[in-house]
């Protein structure tokens, strides 16, 4: 299974570090800063579960470099979810299916997203 990590901050970094240090196949789609630091240092998390290293994760800015994936972990604020919505259409697959943290309580970005009918909660 591989899996897009959408956004590598403190959420997307936490849960793509830890599928990528269990050997998962895991992409991160970043940017700016973030997207610099993974490509230069690495991923290193600090966790009362352990500390680990990832030293070089596949990292993209654009998603279409990545391509199709068979699930996406959107990991952005609910404020950056309308522009994720269309910015990830060229990981989508015709079986991806994409998972949102379930504390957002907006859906209106959800009905114009693409492949808006595979997104959980």
């Amino acid at each position: 299974m591989r899996i897009a990590i959408f956004s590598a901050g403190g959420v997307g970094g936490y849960f793509g570090g830890r599928l990528a240090a269990a050997n998962r196949d895991v992409v991160f789609i970043t940017r700016g800063d973030h997207l610099k630091a993974l490509r230069v240092n690495g991923l290193t998390v600090e966790s009362i579960l352990g500390d680990f290293r990832i030293d070089n994760p596949v990292v993209f800015a654009d998603p279409a470099e990545a391509g199709p994936v068979d699930c996406v972990l959107l990991c952005v604020k609910t404020w950056q979810l309308a522009e994720a919505a269309q910015t990830m259409a060229p990981l989508l697959g015709t079986d991806t299916f994409n998972v949102v943290q379930s504390w957002w309580r907006s859906s209106s970005w959800r009905r114009s997203a693409p492949g808006s009918r595979k997104i959980s909660r």
